[in-house]
């Protein structure tokens, strides 16, 4: 999980995305606000990714699901 959380800040756009799609199904509540961070990052790729992953409830069940004052700011732009 380290190297996962570490790959969110990479300079490679596609290990970004990587990892964040690698989160949609292994993600914990300490890597949770990291990777709503990547809301903002400036590859669409990696925002969507990172939108679509604590969003997806089917690949997570009820774990770790953010609520909607975490999701919604940040995938609104707000």
């Amino acid at each position: 999980m380290d190297a996962i959380r570490a790959g969110l800040r990479h300079a490679d756009p596609a290990v970004r995305e990587g990892c964040c799609r690698l989160l949609d199904h292994l993600v914990d509540g300490e890597s949770m606000g990291q990777l709503i961070a990547k809301a903002d990052d400036p590859d669409a790729r990696v925002r969507i990714a990172a939108i679509q992953a604590p969003a997806c409830d089917r690949c997570k069940g009820d774990t770790c699901a953010p609520g909607a004052d975490q999701v919604l700011p940040p995938g609104c732009g707000a």
